[in-house]
């Protein structure tokens, strides 16, 4: 298994231990950070810059995943790059709409677990998936 292999599938809830663990047993030492987000929330993650993913954590579980540009490997089949009109083909119409606006296109799934897709909406392309 390789780290990215591992960060596509990595489930959420997983102990935040478990993920330093494993990622540094494929090789990885992930950067820890908390940056201060809206309302000034800590948002505490390990950023795998190789990788352009950043693995989110609250109260020392994995709350959530973005991965961005330059990760190399499909979540659920969908890759970054590819047109939205592909991800539709391959997940299927989204689920329900983005509650707000967005400067992208969101692709919002619920089942069988979470994901959020964005799409950008002058190429219409995949820029960041979320889990």
């Amino acid at each position: 298994m390789t780290l990215a292999d591992y960060l596509a599938s990595l489930p959420r809830r997983t102990a935040q231990a478990e993920v330093l663990r494993q990622s540094e047993a494929l090789g990885a030492a992930p950067r820890h950070a908390r940056d201060t987000g809206d309302g000034g929330k800590v948002i505490e993650y390990y950023g795998f810059d190789a990788l352009a993913t950043k693995v989110f954590l609250e109260k020392g579980v994995v709350s959530g995943i973005r991965y961005s540009s330059g990760f190399p490997d499909a979540v659920r089949g969908v890759r970054i790059g590819m047109h939205g009109r592909e991800v539709v083909a391959v997940l299927g119409r989204a689920q329900r709409p983005w509650p707000m606006p967005h400067p992208n296109i969101i692709l919002l799934y619920d089942k069988p677990e979470f994901l959020r897709i964005d799409v950008d909406r002058d190429s219409e392309r995949v820029i960041d998936i979320y889990r």
